[in-house]
């Protein structure tokens, strides 16, 4: 019986340590700094292929929140006020408020501590997550603070990167600073930009577009950014827009199969609006039949990021959505109130509302386009900087035949 006890006391050191093992790249320790302090671990993070893992209890306590283990169920249960965490250790889809959130690998243990992807501390507690590969070294602020984590030396002036735009966090105050998170390969960049900053955002499949202002920017957009000591003196940023009819859904692949014949893959944490008005259920608010209008999709990626429902379309519209603004220009010089004025399908609703340059909004109107189609109206706006550029976005949505949008900037006397 010994002998019998000791082979299986061996048995099962062996399996454990089976288990546990996994494939690290690179040298040295990765860092990890919660707004501007250092996080120390007894298992520290580790870099598995081109993906940072971070032991979950030690930064989601440092950010504020509180974690639990069930073994039974081999889940952790993370809170920090109104945000629920759920993860399943050896499973790709873990819950925030129970919705279904996609990890990049999955949750690990390793020596008796829950290891996670980085993405996963931004895209569950709200944190903003920068990793610096050039010396290992992870940055998290949590939301509403910024800490003074070591910086790295800065990019030489005129460096360009190319990526995926992740976030983007508007100025809410004169003075503040808007940030945008670009991820080039295993990097996320966190880019200051600022009143000189040159954006420009084109949708290439129509070829239209232009200069806006950094409200316009959007999560799942392809952006060009060319960088001086980390702000960006210019960002070219491009997307896709198509539309369709669901014919399938696959929600656990999170593929739509359009009546075309088309499939299109939805990111875990897809927009998804009716009639232009965000859907509390998220991408379960897709049903079979529904005609989509705009699907808006990454340039490379061709994963939609944003999707409008035109609810009440019977069968797919013969008369196809536009929308025309023939005043202000872009790019002119106007008055306030901005006068607006254009032209797109009969009875759709049109939102023109204005940000300032670096995200503050500051001013909006809503009317219904008349039985030709036309429309016009005057917003009156609140100058924060008077001969500076604002962004005037202009939104016309139809309950039949979706939805168009059209942004530039203009310049406020």
């Amino acid at each position: 019986m010994q002998v019998r006890g000791l082979f299986a006391l061996i048995l099962a050191v062996l399996l454990t340590a089976v288990l546990v093992t996994v494939p690290v790249s690179g040298q040295g320790t990765v860092r990890v700094f919660v707004d501007g302090e250092q996080v120390l671990f007894d298992q520290p993070p580790i870099v598995q292929g081109s993906r940072v893992l971070v032991p979950l209890r030690g930064v989601f306590e440092k950010m504020g929140a509180t974690v639990e283990w069930h073994p039974s169920t081999r889940t952790v249960l993370a809170a920090k006020g109104s945000t629920l965490v759920e993860l399943r250790i050896g499973s790709r889809i873990a819950k925030v408020n129970d919705r279904p959130v996609t990890l990049d690998v999955p949750a690990m243990i390793v020596r008796g501590r829950t290891l996670v992807p980085l993405r996963f501390v931004s895209e569950s507690m709200g944190g903003l997550v920068q990793y610096q590969a050039e010396n290992r070294t992870v940055l998290i602020w949590t939301s509403g603070q910024a800490g003074q984590p070591p910086s790295p030396p800065p990019p030489a002036a005129g460096q360009t990167i190319t990526g995926v735009i992740t976030q983007v966090r508007l100025a809410q105050q004169m003075g503040d600073q808007p940030r945008i998170v670009v991820e080039s390969g295993s990097i996320a960049y966190t880019i200051t930009v600022t009143t000189d900053t040159a954006i420009t955002r084109v949708e290439t499949s129509s070829n239209t577009g232009g200069s806006v202002g950094v409200a316009a920017l959007r999560a799942g957009d392809d952006a060009q950014v060319t960088l001086s000591n980390n702000v960006a003196t210019r960002i070219r940023a491009t997307y896709v827009n198509t539309s369709g009819r669901i014919d399938q859904i696959a929600r656990t692949g999170r593929t739509i199969i359009l009546t075309d014949g088309r499939t299109i893959k939805y990111v875990p944490n897809v927009v998804v609006s009716v009639n232009g008005q965000p859907a509390q259920s998220g991408a379960d608010a897709l049903r079979q039949g529904q005609f989509l209008d705009p699907i808006r999709l990454n340039p490379t990626t061709r994963e939609a990021w944003e999707i409008n429902i035109a609810s009440g379309a019977a069968g797919v519209p013969q008369t196809p959505m536009f929308l025309n603004v023939n005043r202000p220009q872009p790019g002119a010089t106007v008055s306030n109130p901005i006068e607006v004025r254009g032209t797109t399908v009969a009875g759709s609703r049109v939102v023109a509302s204005v940000t300032w340059f670096l995200g503050i909004p500051v001013g909006s109107q809503t009317v219904t386009a008349n039985g030709e189609g036309r429309f016009s109206t005057r917003v009156q706006i609140q100058n924060i900087s008077p001969n500076s550029p604002y962004l005037l976005t202009v939104t016309a949505t139809h309950s039949d035949f979706g939805q168009e949008q059209r942004q530039f900037t203009v310049t406020v006397r």
